[in-house]
């Protein structure tokens, strides 16, 4: 077996575990040696606040449909995200750290609305 990669700040650390197999440890955290790197953590968001401003604006005049993720319509909030450019998964993030209530209506399809506070 192949001992483990070492972490960058550290890699004279090599140790034996208790079948005597090497492997490195290191018990410091990565963020500050990727900082020094200048690496960011994750994946950039490629939207960032155009989003949460698209969906705000769309919902703001009340409830509208959201139609069906995986087959958007256009009407739908889903179908106009996509016409707009927008990924639905991204759509789904923006609701969740918008708050955006959702319901379903009579005609047993969902409804998206702002927060009441807003």
């Amino acid at each position: 077996m192949k001992p483990k990669k070492p972490c960058i700040q550290c890699p004279h650390l090599l140790r034996q575990d208790f079948d005597g197999i090497p492997y490195w440890r290191c018990d410091r955290p990565a963020e500050p040696a990727l900082a020094a790197l200048g690496r960011p953590r994750g994946r950039p968001n490629k939207y960032g606040d155009a989003i949460l401003n698209w969906l705000k604006e769309y919902l703001v005049d009340g409830p509208k449909p959201a139609g069906n993720k995986n087959r958007p319509m256009p009407g739908t909030i889903f179908g106009d995200a996509i016409a707009n450019g927008f990924k639905t998964n991204t759509v789904w993030r923006a609701a969740q750290k918008l708050g955006v209530h959702k319901h379903k209506g009579e005609s047993r399809h969902w409804f998206w609305a702002l927060p009441e506070s807003e």
